[in-house]
């Protein structure tokens, strides 16, 4: 009995850090979007960021510094590189080592992690 209730609380805690991640990652969309950049994120990504910005301590506190790390990052690098631009929709994913990388809808990658 106790076992299912915790792992009732664990599901819901799960719950409440996903929702608080689409929060925060609608808001970097809309700022994306303001430089006419669509941006879709894999479920991989959103799972590896809530693994990386929890923390028993803090919280979900360091949910900020995991997104700008792992979609952020490489997001800006591409358009840094001039890889997107204004019209298209990229999807940040993660290759086989489990590193975030950006692709276009042309499935053309634009950058890569280390």
């Amino acid at each position: 009995m106790l076992f299912i209730l915790l792992m009732l609380l664990l599901l819901l805690f799960l719950i409440q850090l996903l929702q608080i991640l689409d929060v925060l990652l609608q808001d970097m969309k809309k700022r994306v979007l303001s430089l006419g950049i669509h941006v879709k994120v894999s479920e991989a990504v959103k799972n590896l960021v809530c693994q990386q910005g929890y923390n028993p301590t803090y919280g979900a506190r360091p949910l900020r510094r995991a997104i700008t790390s792992l979609i952020e990052d490489p997001l800006s690098e591409a358009l840094l590189y001039g890889e997107c631009k204004q019209g298209d929709t990229v999807l940040v994913d993660l290759d086989a080592n489990g590193n975030p990388f950006v692709t276009n809808q042309l499935d053309q990658i634009v950058n890569l992690s280390d």
